[in-house]
């Protein structure tokens, strides 16, 4: 959903991210979960600094229509692809297991975060928790059921 995602990208060779993302609520047992499939990737093993990723809101989906809508509608505010842009630019990139620093921006509000990773040959993975709150982001709730601030943002991105 918030694949805030990090569409932690890498810069020169195609490749392909996965984004998967859980919420939890204010009822105990019940979550929002989503993702986001092949979203592609430019990736340079040799420079990562500098690039530059965009995920469109509009591939972010949770196996229900009518919520992926209220998604881009009132967290989003996006009524059709290109409104809505969820971008990530790498500042640092390790060589091997540990801190990718990058700055997220979402909705016109823009931080730096830290994300530890991890590598497997041409394979990058990590997870961290994305404040909705600090992005200006409204919690999405229906019938009571209200979407908790922090959201666990997974991916994994292969050259």
């Amino acid at each position: 959903m918030f694949a805030l995602i990090l569409c932690l990208s890498l810069n020169a060779q195609a490749g392909v991210a996965k984004i998967d993302f859980v919420a939890s609520t204010n009822v105990p047992g019940v979550t929002v979960e989503g993702a986001a499939s092949n979203v592609a990737v430019d990736y340079d093993p040799q420079k990562a600094i500098g690039t530059v990723v965009e995920l469109d809101v509009f591939q972010l989906l949770t196996g229900m229509e009518k919520r992926d809508q209220h998604l881009r509608d009132k967290v989003f505010a996006a009524k059709k692809e290109g409104d809505a842009k969820i971008r990530f630019e790498v500042l640092e990139m390790p060589a091997t297991n540990g801190e990718l620093k990058g700055k997220l921006l979402i909705k016109g509000v823009e931080h730096t975060i830290a994300v530890p990773v991890k590598r497997d040959g041409s394979t990058v993975t990590g997870s961290t928790k994305i404040s909705l709150d600090k992005f200006a982001l409204p919690r999405p709730s229906f019938m009571g059921v209200k979407v908790d601030d922090a959201v666990e943002v997974s991916f994994r991105i292969t050259e």
